[in-house]
């Protein structure tokens, strides 16, 4: 008897199929074998990926030099509103809220952003276990892309990592900015390189894990994809 085997794989919406299929063939020396084949047998793996979600994180903020990222010069707690939203999660914001964090294991109601990092997905990797997407930060938003707060343009990255029905966030950024005035609105422009000892100049690394929210938002969850948390127009 010879067994041969051959499988096939195919993937729709992050679930992927496997197609096992076995034959039984007749060996010259025993003839009265019967030749048959097994139906092919699928197994299915499915790997969700977190597009579009609002969450409220428990966050550390440091702040340092503009020029020496790891000169620590302020630390703080605060709480953070983290958005995705787009087609493959291709913005993500996240949001000051300027909220002192008091209970750590519950986000309180009413968390507004109020001034807000903006990125652009560069790169994802998606397994059963785990779904982590890298983003880079923008010193401009993409026209017609509204967040929520005042828009801060910085440059760094952020890195998103879900795992187990948690979420972390990581990011690293460093920004120079001058303020201005917009149809009334308090505007922040970039500085594309901030003289010698420029005060508004800084660097910064956030650090963040998810707590429950009342606002919180899974795209999962809800058939209505959420927009940048607070966007109400342009800054």
């Amino acid at each position: 008897m010879i067994l041969s085997c051959s499988t096939s794989v195919s993937e729709s919406c992050g679930a992927k199929s496997i197609f096992l299929q076995i034959t039984l063939q007749s060996h010259p020396l025993l003839p009265n074998v019967r030749v048959g084949v097994v139906p092919a047998v699928r197994y299915t793996r499915t790997v969700v990926v977190h597009a579009s979600f609002i969450a409220a994180l428990a966050t550390d903020l440091a702040f340092g030099d503009y020029n020496s990222l790891l000169t620590i010069e302020a630390s703080q707690s605060q709480w953070v509103i983290v958005s995705s939203w787009g087609e493959n999660g291709d913005f993500l914001s996240l949001s000051l809220t300027n909220i002192k964090i008091d209970t750590p294991d519950l986000a309180p109601v009413g968390l507004q952003p109020v001034r807000t990092y903006l990125a652009v997905l560069a790169a994802r990797t998606a397994t059963e276990e785990q779904e982590e997407s890298e983003y880079l930060l923008v010193r401009h938003r993409p026209p017609g892309t509204a967040v929520g707060g005042i828009f801060h343009p910085s440059d760094g990255f952020v890195r998103v990592v879900h795992r187990n029905g948690g979420l972390t966030v990581v990011a690293h950024g460093r920004y120079a900015h001058c303020h201005g005035q917009h149809e009334g609105q308090l505007v922040v422009q970039d500085i594309p390189y901030p003289p010698l000892g420029y005060d508004k100049a800084r660097a910064w690394h956030l650090s963040g894990t998810r707590r429950p929210w009342v606002g919180e938002f899974d795209v999962s969850a809800s058939s209505s994809p959420p927009r940048p948390a607070g966007s109400s127009g342009d800054a």
